[in-house]
C-alpha cells in the first residue's frame, strides 16, 4: 500500500518536473510570445522527447494497473531507450562542437542546468521508475513502438527541411542529402543499442524474469520399457519365473 503510494507520488512529481522543462524552453526561445499551439508546434522538434516524458507519466498508473502492463512495459521500454539517446547524442555533439546543435544566437539563452534537466535528467528518472514498478517490456512490441517513433521523427525533421526549408538543428544543414541518411542510419544504429540495453534493464529489475531450470531427480514414473510389467523401486524392469 504504502509502497504504490510512494511510487505514485513520485510518478506525480516526474510529470510536474517535465511539464516544468517544456515551459521553460518555450520561455527561454519564445520569451515575448504566448503559449499557443503555433509556439508550440514552432518548438515541436526540440519538444518531442520531453513530450514523450509528459504522455508517459501522465499515463503509466493506468497503463500498468488497470488497462495494459504489456503496453505500460512497451512504453516504458522506449522512453528509457530514447531518455538514453537523446543523453549520449546530445552530449557527444556538445562537447565536440555545441554549434551543431543550437544557433549560435541561442547557446547563451539556455542555462546549463536546463541542458541537464531536459537531456541527462530522463535517464535517472526512468531508472527510479523501473525500481519501484518494475515493468516488464514485450521485445516484440517496443520494438515497434520505437520503430514507429524514429520513424516519425525523421520524417519530421524531412519535413521540415523541404517543405518549410527549416533545419531544427544547424547539423543538419551542414549534410547533403546523402549525409543526412547516413547521419539518420548511425543515429539509427545508436538507437537500437540504447533500446538493448534498456530492454536488459527493465527485465532485470522486473518480477516476471525467467526462472531458470535446474536439474532434478529422475523421475520414478517413467514408463517402463516395452514388453515388460511391473518395476523395481531402482526403475529397472522386474524379472519373472519362467512357467514350468
Amino acid at each position: 500500500m504504502w509502497a504504490t503510494l510512494l511510487a505514485t507520488l513520485f510518478r506525480a512529481t516526474a510529470l510536474s518536473f517535465f511539464i516544468f522543462v517544456c515551459a521553460s524552453m518555450h520561455g527561454f526561445v519564445l520569451p515575448n510570445e504566448k503559449y499557443s499551439t503555433e509556439t508550440f508546434a514552432l518548438l515541436t522538434p526540440y519538444l518531442t522527447f520531453l513530450v514523450l516524458n509528459v504522455i508517459y507519466y501522465l499515463s503509466a498508473n493506468a497503463l500498468q494497473l488497470a488497462v495494459s502492463k504489456v503496453a505500460h512495459g512497451a512504453l516504458f521500454c522506449v522512453n528509457l531507450a530514447l531518455s538514453l539517446f537523446v543523453c549520449i547524442l546530445f552530449w557527444s555533439m556538445f562537447l565536440y562542437d555545441k554549434g551543431l546543435l543550437i544557433a549560435d544566437s541561442r547557446i547563451n539563452v539556455l542555462p546549463m542546468w536546463f541542458h541537464h534537466a531536459a537531456h541527462s535528467a530522463g535517464v535517472f528518472i526512468n531508472l527510479i521508475d523501473a525500481v519501484l514498478w518494475k515493468p516488464s517490456a514485450p521485445l516484440f512490441s517496443s520494438l515497434v513502438l520505437l520503430s514507429f517513433f524514429a520513424g516519425g521523427y525523421i520524417y519530421l525533421l524531412e519535413y521540415l527541411i523541404r517543405v518549410q526549408k527549416f533545419y531544427a538543428y544547424p547539423v543538419l544543414k551542414d549534410l547533403s542529402d546523402h549525409g543526412r541518411v547516413v547521419f539518420y542510419g548511425v543515429a539509427l544504429f545508436l538507437s537500437l543499442l540504447c533500446f538493448f540495453t534498456a530492454y536488459k534493464c527493465t527485465n532485470f529489475v522486473s518480477p516476471n524474469k525467467k526462472v531458470p531450470r535446474t536439474k532434478g531427480k529422475a523421475n520414478t514414473n517413467r514408463a517402463a520399457p516395452a514388453g515388460s510389467g511391473e518395476t523395481t523401486t531402482t526403475g529397472r524392469p522386474k524379472k519373472t519365473r519362467k512357467s514350468d
